[in-house]
């Protein structure tokens, strides 16, 4: 069982407009397909390869829910990112480690990507996101 690579990391934009045009303008990403969300955003890529995920930072109850936090609290625990995310295998070995470990999780199924998701903090608070492409909800 091993991480894999790097998937992407989510901004909640302040002015998510203002950081698609320093994502897209500045730094030369491009806008590539989303998924449906129960909110707006962009995913942007580099060569193809989605990197940045951006969503503006409010207290939307969609936004709330999906991102499991509280009103008020967009700049707390990972802070203006919201997680940093991995490609993973392996979803039964992780789960035993974490219950092993005592670590709380997340679980979510992306019905629309065939994803599992895996959230976890780390000690500062910093959001991980584990994904692993094809797995089933119920593992």
């Amino acid at each position: 069982m091993a991480l894999k690579e790097l998937n992407h990391y989510l901004v909640l934009a302040k002015d998510i407009e203002a950081s698609k045009l320093f994502y897209t303008e500045a730094l030369g990403m491009e806008i590539a397909p989303r998924p449906q969300a129960p909110f707006p955003g962009y995913w942007l890529s580099v060569k193809g390869v989605i990197c940045v995920h951006l969503a503006a930072a409010n207290d939307d109850p969609k936004m709330l829910e999906f991102f499991a936090r509280e009103a008020g609290k967009a700049g707390e625990g990972s802070g203006a990112v919201h997680h940093i995310a991995f490609m993973a295998d392996d979803l039964s070995a992780f789960l035993k480690r974490f219950d092993a470990l005592k670590v709380s999780i997340l679980r979510r199924y992306v019905a629309d990507a065939r994803l599992e998701q895996i959230f976890v903090n780390d000690p500062d608070g910093v959001t991980i996101e584990i994904n692993f492409p094809g797995y089933p909800l119920n593992q």
